[in-house]
Protein backbone atom coordinates (compact mmCIF):
# COMPACT_ATOMS: atom_id res chain seq x y z
CA UNK A 1 0.00 0.00 0.00
CA UNK A 2 1.27 3.43 -0.89
CA UNK A 3 2.29 5.97 1.70
CA UNK A 4 0.39 9.20 1.03
CA UNK A 5 2.39 12.31 1.85
CA UNK A 6 -0.10 15.13 2.37
CA UNK A 7 1.86 18.22 1.41
CA UNK A 8 -0.28 21.27 0.67
CA UNK A 9 0.57 22.90 -2.67
CA UNK A 10 1.12 26.63 -2.75
CA UNK A 11 -2.22 28.29 -3.50
CA UNK A 12 -2.28 29.94 -6.89
CA UNK A 13 0.57 28.08 -8.58
CA UNK A 14 -1.99 27.02 -11.17
CA UNK A 15 -3.91 30.02 -12.54
CA UNK A 16 -7.25 28.42 -11.61
CA UNK A 17 -5.83 26.14 -8.92
CA UNK A 18 -8.80 25.94 -6.54
CA UNK A 19 -11.24 25.43 -9.39
CA UNK A 20 -9.18 22.58 -10.85
CA UNK A 21 -8.82 20.87 -7.46
CA UNK A 22 -12.58 21.03 -6.87
CA UNK A 23 -13.27 19.79 -10.39
CA UNK A 24 -11.15 16.67 -9.96
CA UNK A 25 -12.36 16.04 -6.42
CA UNK A 26 -15.92 16.01 -7.72
CA UNK A 27 -14.97 13.83 -10.69
CA UNK A 28 -12.90 11.22 -8.85
CA UNK A 29 -15.78 8.81 -8.20
CA UNK A 30 -16.80 8.45 -11.86
CA UNK A 31 -13.51 9.29 -13.60
CA UNK A 32 -12.44 5.70 -14.29
CA UNK A 33 -15.76 4.50 -15.68
CA UNK A 34 -16.08 7.55 -17.93
CA UNK A 35 -12.60 7.21 -19.39
CA UNK A 36 -13.00 3.47 -19.85
CA UNK A 37 -16.06 4.15 -22.00
CA UNK A 38 -13.99 6.53 -24.17
CA UNK A 39 -11.33 3.88 -24.90
CA UNK A 40 -8.58 5.78 -23.09
CA UNK A 41 -5.36 4.61 -24.78
CA UNK A 42 -2.94 7.43 -23.87
CA UNK A 43 -1.48 5.81 -20.72
CA UNK A 44 -0.48 2.64 -22.54
CA UNK A 45 0.85 4.54 -25.57
CA UNK A 46 2.99 6.72 -23.30
CA UNK A 47 4.33 3.80 -21.29
CA UNK A 48 5.16 2.07 -24.56
CA UNK A 49 7.25 5.10 -25.53
CA UNK A 50 8.97 5.10 -22.13
CA UNK A 51 9.83 1.42 -22.44
CA UNK A 52 11.74 2.08 -25.67
CA UNK A 53 14.15 4.31 -23.73
CA UNK A 54 14.03 2.81 -20.22
CA UNK A 55 14.45 -0.99 -20.27
CA UNK A 56 15.37 -1.11 -16.56
CA UNK A 57 12.20 -2.38 -14.87
CA UNK A 58 13.38 -1.47 -11.35
CA UNK A 59 14.07 2.15 -12.32
CA UNK A 60 12.53 4.71 -9.97
CA UNK A 61 9.62 6.42 -11.78
CA UNK A 62 7.43 9.40 -10.87
CA UNK A 63 3.95 9.58 -12.41
CA UNK A 64 3.19 13.32 -12.50
CA UNK A 65 -0.51 14.20 -12.41
CA UNK A 66 -1.25 10.56 -11.66
CA UNK A 67 -4.97 11.04 -11.10
CA UNK A 68 -6.63 7.71 -10.29
CA UNK A 69 -3.61 5.71 -11.39
CA UNK A 70 -4.12 4.76 -15.04
CA UNK A 71 -0.44 5.33 -15.87
CA UNK A 72 0.71 3.47 -12.77
CA UNK A 73 -1.40 0.51 -13.82
CA UNK A 74 0.05 0.64 -17.36
CA UNK A 75 3.60 0.83 -15.99
CA UNK A 76 2.97 -2.12 -13.69
CA UNK A 77 1.57 -4.05 -16.62
CA UNK A 78 4.85 -3.53 -18.47
CA UNK A 79 6.84 -4.85 -15.53
CA UNK A 80 7.94 -1.66 -13.78
CA UNK A 81 7.94 -2.07 -10.00
CA UNK A 82 9.27 1.14 -8.43
CA UNK A 83 6.59 3.78 -9.05
CA UNK A 84 5.58 6.93 -7.16
CA UNK A 85 2.80 9.34 -8.07
CA UNK A 86 1.82 12.95 -7.46
CA UNK A 87 -1.36 14.91 -8.01
CA UNK A 88 -3.11 18.05 -6.72
CA UNK A 89 -6.30 16.16 -5.82
CA UNK A 90 -6.48 14.13 -2.61
CA UNK A 91 -9.64 12.43 -3.90
CA UNK A 92 -7.84 11.27 -7.04
CA UNK A 93 -4.86 10.05 -4.98
CA UNK A 94 -7.21 8.01 -2.82
CA UNK A 95 -8.40 6.20 -5.95
CA UNK A 96 -4.82 5.74 -7.12
CA UNK A 97 -3.89 4.23 -3.77
CA UNK A 98 -6.60 1.60 -4.23
CA UNK A 99 -4.77 0.27 -7.29
CA UNK A 100 -1.83 -0.82 -5.08
CA UNK A 101 0.77 -0.02 -7.76
CA UNK A 102 2.49 3.00 -6.15
CA UNK A 103 5.15 3.03 -3.44
CA UNK A 104 4.44 6.64 -2.43
CA UNK A 105 1.80 9.18 -3.40
CA UNK A 106 2.44 12.90 -3.04
CA UNK A 107 -0.14 15.68 -2.81
CA UNK A 108 1.84 18.22 -4.83
CA UNK A 109 1.53 20.80 -7.59
CA UNK A 110 4.11 20.29 -10.34
CA UNK A 111 4.19 24.07 -10.89
CA UNK A 112 5.57 24.66 -7.38
CA UNK A 113 9.21 23.60 -7.77
CA UNK A 114 10.10 24.35 -4.12
CA UNK A 115 8.52 21.23 -2.66
CA UNK A 116 9.34 18.59 -5.23
CA UNK A 117 11.90 15.80 -4.83
CA UNK A 118 15.08 16.90 -6.64
CA UNK A 119 17.16 14.55 -8.84
CA UNK A 120 15.47 11.55 -7.24
CA UNK A 121 14.03 9.68 -10.25
CA UNK A 122 15.27 7.72 -13.23
CA UNK A 123 12.14 8.69 -15.15
CA UNK A 124 9.07 10.89 -14.95
CA UNK A 125 5.89 10.20 -16.89
CA UNK A 126 2.93 12.52 -17.35
CA UNK A 127 -0.29 11.89 -19.25
CA UNK A 128 -3.11 14.43 -19.51
CA UNK A 129 -1.42 17.18 -17.50
CA UNK A 130 -0.53 19.51 -20.36
CA UNK A 131 -3.97 20.34 -21.69
CA UNK A 132 -5.99 23.54 -21.94
CA UNK A 133 -6.44 25.19 -18.53
CA UNK A 134 -4.01 22.90 -16.71
CA UNK A 135 -0.23 22.90 -16.24
CA UNK A 136 1.79 25.52 -18.10
CA UNK A 137 5.09 24.77 -19.89
CA UNK A 138 6.85 25.54 -16.58
CA UNK A 139 5.75 22.10 -15.47
CA UNK A 140 8.11 20.49 -17.98
CA UNK A 141 11.14 22.26 -16.50
CA UNK A 142 10.04 21.33 -12.99
CA UNK A 143 9.72 17.68 -14.00
CA UNK A 144 13.29 17.75 -15.29
CA UNK A 145 14.36 18.91 -11.82
CA UNK A 146 13.02 15.63 -10.42
CA UNK A 147 15.23 13.58 -12.74
CA UNK A 148 18.71 12.29 -12.13
CA UNK A 149 21.20 13.28 -14.85
CA UNK A 150 20.50 11.08 -17.87
CA UNK A 151 16.95 10.43 -16.70
CA UNK A 152 13.99 10.12 -19.07
CA UNK A 153 10.86 12.29 -19.16
CA UNK A 154 7.96 11.00 -21.21
CA UNK A 155 5.10 13.52 -21.40
CA UNK A 156 1.94 14.12 -23.39
CA UNK A 157 0.81 17.49 -24.72
CA UNK A 158 -2.51 17.93 -26.45
CA UNK A 159 -1.93 18.49 -30.15
CA UNK A 160 -4.25 21.49 -30.47
CA UNK A 161 -2.29 23.60 -27.93
CA UNK A 162 1.26 22.39 -28.61
CA UNK A 163 2.21 25.52 -30.54
CA UNK A 164 -0.36 28.08 -29.39
CA UNK A 165 0.19 27.65 -25.63
CA UNK A 166 3.98 27.80 -25.74
CA UNK A 167 4.93 24.16 -25.22
CA UNK A 168 6.87 23.85 -28.47
CA UNK A 169 8.81 27.03 -27.71
CA UNK A 170 9.48 25.92 -24.12
CA UNK A 171 10.88 22.59 -25.30
CA UNK A 172 13.17 24.32 -27.80
CA UNK A 173 14.42 26.61 -25.03
CA UNK A 174 15.15 23.70 -22.69
CA UNK A 175 17.17 22.05 -25.43
CA UNK A 176 18.98 25.31 -26.33
CA UNK A 177 19.81 25.82 -22.64
CA UNK A 178 21.45 22.41 -22.55
CA UNK A 179 19.04 20.98 -19.97
CA UNK A 180 17.81 18.07 -22.08
CA UNK A 181 17.62 16.48 -25.51
CA UNK A 182 14.48 15.39 -27.33
CA UNK A 183 14.96 11.71 -28.12
CA UNK A 184 11.52 10.98 -29.56
CA UNK A 185 8.42 12.90 -30.56
CA UNK A 186 5.30 11.18 -31.86
CA UNK A 187 1.62 11.92 -32.41
CA UNK A 188 -0.70 9.34 -30.85
CA UNK A 189 -4.33 8.89 -29.88
CA UNK A 190 -5.49 10.22 -26.51
CA UNK A 191 -8.91 8.62 -26.57
CA UNK A 192 -10.58 6.73 -29.41
CA UNK A 193 -14.21 7.82 -28.84
CA UNK A 194 -14.08 10.53 -30.14
CA UNK A 195 -10.71 10.42 -31.87
CA UNK A 196 -8.56 13.01 -30.03
CA UNK A 197 -4.80 13.19 -30.49
CA UNK A 198 -1.83 14.28 -28.43
CA UNK A 199 1.90 14.52 -28.84
CA UNK A 200 4.14 12.23 -26.83
CA UNK A 201 7.53 13.85 -26.23
CA UNK A 202 10.41 11.89 -24.73
CA UNK A 203 13.31 13.85 -23.24
CA UNK A 204 16.65 12.82 -21.80
CA UNK A 205 18.03 15.09 -19.08
CA UNK A 206 21.58 16.32 -19.63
Amino acid sequence: MASCLRIQPETGTLPNFDCVVRFYSDWAETYDSEFQSLDYVAPDKTCEALERHLPNKVAKIMDVGCGTGWVGKALKGRGYTNIDGLDISAAMLSRAEDRAVYNQLWLLDVLDHRIQPKEAYDAVVSVGLFIQGHASPLGIKNMLRMLKPGGIACITIHQDIFESNGYSEALRQLVDDGLCAIVEEKQEAFIMKPDIHLRIVTLRKS
